[in-house]
């Protein structure tokens, strides 16, 4: 259910891992019937199955994210340039809004926008042949995918 999926929930376990505070934080943006269901099951699931423990290397946050996408371009071969790239639009650095284009991009790294479009496939380059990195973003495409499907959009 892709109003779980925003806090990397999958599995049964992975819900009853969660605490009751933030389940309701999360829930508390869906519609009433959709709180009431998750809300349901949660504490029928619990009652049955008992807590789960948390394991570490299940949920990744948001720092733990960076940190994985910015060691992809910080390597010794990794030219100034790119790894302010990946700090700016990674929110690093701050002074890049999340939006934007190319042509932003590259006039924050003062380069010319035929090198912003190049430093972002330089960037992508980098998290491609890197496993941990590719399967993040692979990952946050497919929760991405989801939502737009359960939201009667059209994923491409």
């Amino acid at each position: 259910m892709s109003a779980l999926a925003t806090a990397q929930v999958a599995t049964v376990g992975e819900l009853l891992a969660l605490d009751s505070t933030p389940l309701n934080r999360l829930v508390a943006r869906e519609a009433k019937d959709t709180r009431r269901e998750i809300r349901t099951r949660y504490q029928e699931w619990t009652k049955r199955l008992g807590k789960q423990r948390t394991v570490s290397d299940q949920l990744m946050g948001l720092d733990d994210a960076v940190g994985l996408l910015m060691s992809a371009v910080s390597a010794p071969r990794a030219a100034t340039t790119r790894r302010r790239a990946a700090e700016l639009i990674l929110g690093v650095t701050p002074g890049l809004d999340a939006f934007a284009s190319s042509a932003e991009l590259a006039e924050k790294l003062g380069k010319t926008t035929p090198r912003g479009i190049q430093v972002l496939k330089e960037l992508q380059d980098d998290w491609a042949k890197n496993t941990d990195a590719r399967e993040l973003l692979d990952a946050i495409t497919e929760i991405a995918k989801q939502v737009v499907t359960d939201f009667g959009g059209s994923p491409r």
